[in-house]
């Protein structure tokens, strides 16, 4: 499988993290770093298993209700004109190779290509 960062796509990654006022620059730093270490070298087959196995469990937890299940239905339909089952999901998600994270990572982790938002009283930020 092969990822493709298309400029006329749109792909969102979020990453939150509330902290006091005086530790906003820390924070952010040390979010840089990360995506930038992520951006540069990949992630290991280790945490790409962690990730999948995170993520399956997430997806099947989420629909231990019925209008958790009915509204996954839904959104399926509405995007893509038919049911993706959560076993589809499973499926896809397992194709994605340390390779596939790091090719989207050097192209969506560059500082050209982010945003951020701060709420609260923080004076100043350096990027």
């Amino acid at each position: 499988m092969t990822l493709r960062f298309n400029k006329s796509s749109v792909l969102c990654l979020r990453v939150s993290a509330g902290t006091r006022p005086e530790n906003c620059q820390r924070v952010i730093d040390i979010i840089m770093e990360e995506l930038e270490d992520v951006r540069q070298n990949g992630i290991t087959e280790d945490e790409l298993h962690k990730t999948f196995s995170q993520l399956k469990g997430s997806l099947f937890m989420g629909l231990e209700t019925v209008s958790s299940r009915m509204n996954k239905l839904g959104r399926s339909m509405i995007h893509y004109n038919r049911v993706i089952t959560p076993e589809d999901n499973v499926a896809d998600l397992a194709k994605v190779t340390v390779a596939d994270v790091k090719q989207l990572a050097e192209e969506m982790f560059r500082k050209e290509n982010m945003e951020i938002t701060i709420l609260g009283a923080v004076e100043s930020i350096q990027i």
